[in-house]
């Protein structure tokens, strides 16, 4: 077996934290010469799970396709390789170290063998809420090539995922989804939400040598409208569509549903801005980078399925969740908007639907007036919407208390497999339109508390994607605040 297919193997599995599953994925061994025999999910006795907190355990048995020819005490080369992965899954880290002592067993081999061809029959490594080991299933014979180099890529994967040297941050991707092509949506002269609410971030995050080395720039396209049909009607798109063709080639106009200017290039950027959350999405699934950040214009959390309003024309935000669970499987998505408006189009789309939970903190009295505490869902949704509302004035404390008090509880027994965030930035003390009182720094705690959530339930999968906020050098400072927590982010722990 090759190393580099190993690590492979170890990558996937020391990472793939999304579902109860503890199962090993036949595809690494098959590719290498070895099958999977057997695979079976135990229940932990009633000691271990006073004892240690275990909750699951996988047993994964291998061996390989071909003879291996290793002699055993009586000089026959026709004993198969094999081995075990176990994966045991525990209620807490802590109690995890209370287990892997006990796992470690001192070297065994052939009695036969020189003292250096001994091997550890067992060897246990932690990762986060979880210990894995590999195990040989013949104990009185030594391995010398396959089992040495398991190991080895086992311990230097998981020293490199926990850093196992030292307490410092893993540096991990963050993927930026922008295109020059939101700056086609125009608003017109002293509008708001205009095109210098993106210049500004975007130039600071490319100039900063820190910043981007650990940032990736995909590249994405509209939205089709059969994603767009999930959150909104045909009949609202074919109208987006229509108002915007009679425009012509120059010239703007007010969309008919609500207060949102739209233009020639409003489509284009909308569509994209759709768009871009999804791939956002894509990004973070598939690991080739750890967290997102969707730079895109127009916004879209006040957009219903029937109604753009608020400078919105599509929820991006409801989008990317309904593209989450159609696509990539994921059953329950958690939405937090820290907007200074209320998200009443996110809330509208999915108020009677319990797989996807809406959080908006907001300031009130403030336009569009929705997003009272009462309002808490309907129907199965009920229980699922959860609102706060802050009076002017409000800062990061009040913010941080919400988000620790109110949000977190719930999440324990909502247990998001990931996490999409409205992320508007007209919270920002000094925001032209909004009233509260937040910092760079409140906004830099308000991501570590959502990224803890998803590390805790959602293996760290989060999405930001920007709402509002109309002071471009805010933007940028709090855009950069929250990129700084997400590249510094922790390994995920993930609970049950």
């Amino acid at each position: 077996m090759k190393i580099v297919a190993c690590i492979c193997f170890l990558s996937v599995t020391l990472t793939a934290e999304a579902t109860d599953d503890l199962t090993v994925p036949p595809l690494f061994f098959t590719n290498q010469g070895y099958r999977v025999v057997s695979t079976e999910i135990l229940k932990p006795t009633e000691l271990e799970k006073k004892e240690f907190g275990l909750v699951q355990k996988s047993v994964t048995r291998i061996r390989s396709i071909a003879q291996v020819p290793l002699k055993d005490t009586h000089g026959k080369p026709d004993w198969y390789y094999r081995f075990t992965i176990i994966v045991e899954k525990y209620a807490a880290p802590d109690q995890a170290k209370k287990r892997l002592p006990l796992i470690d067993t001192p070297p065994h081999g052939n009695p036969h063998a020189e003292p250096d061809k001994a091997f550890p029959l067992r060897k246990g490594f932690q990762h986060g809420d979880k210990v894995y080991i590999i195990a040989t299933d013949v104990a009185m014979y030594y391995f010398d090539g396959p089992l040495d180099k398991i190991k080895k890529a086992i311990e230097e994967q998981v020293a490199k995922e926990t850093q196992a040297a030292g307490d410092k941050a893993q540096v991990h991707k963050v993927a930026v989804l922008y295109s020059e092509k939101f700056l086609l949506h125009d608003t017109g002269k002293g509008h708001p939400e205009n095109s210098d609410r993106l210049k500004d971030v975007v130039a600071h995050l490319k100039g900063d040598k820190d910043l981007s080395a650990v940032l990736v720039w995909p590249e994405f396209k509209q939205a089709t409208i059969e994603c767009l049909e999930t959150v909104h009607s045909a009949d609202y798109l074919k109208l987006v569509e229509k108002e915007i063709k009679a425009i012509g080639k120059q010239g703007i106009a007010g969309l008919s549903t609500g207060d949102t200017v739209i233009s020639p290039g409003t489509w284009e950027a909308s569509t994209l801005a759709a768009g871009a959350g999804i791939v956002g999405c894509e990004e973070v699934m598939s690991g080739r980078a750890s967290s997102a950040f969707a730079l895109i214009r127009p916004p879209g959390h006040h957009a219903s399925r029937e109604r753009g309003m608020g400078f919105c024309v599509f929820n991006n935000a409801a989008v990317a969740a309904r593209y989450l669970q159609k696509h990539k499987g994921i059953k329950r998505v958690l939405i937090a908007d820290f907007d200074a408006h209320h998200g009443n189009g996110t809330q509208d789309i999915f108020y009677e639907d319990d797989s996807v939970f809406f959080f908006s903190i907001h300031q009130h009295p403030f336009y569009p007036g929705t997003g009272r505490p009462a309002e808490t869902g309907k129907g199965k949704g009920l229980g699922f919407t959860l609102n706060v509302d802050l009076p002017a004035g409000s800062g990061d404390d009040a913010a941080l208390a919400a988000f620790r008090d109110t949000l977190k509880p719930a999440m324990e027994k909502f247990k998001p497999e990931f996490i999409l965030v409205s992320a508007g930035f007209d919270g920002h003390e000094g925001d032209p339109l909004g009233g509260l009182k937040y910092t760079d720094d409140g906004y830099a705690s308000i991501a570590k508390e959502l990224l803890g959530i998803a590390n805790r339930y959602a293996s760290g999968r989060i999405v930001f994607l920007l709402e509002g906020g109309y002071g471009p050098q805010n933007i940028t400072g709090s855009v950069n605040s929250i990129i700084t927590v997400l590249k510094n982010a922790q390994l995920p722990v993930t609970s049950n």
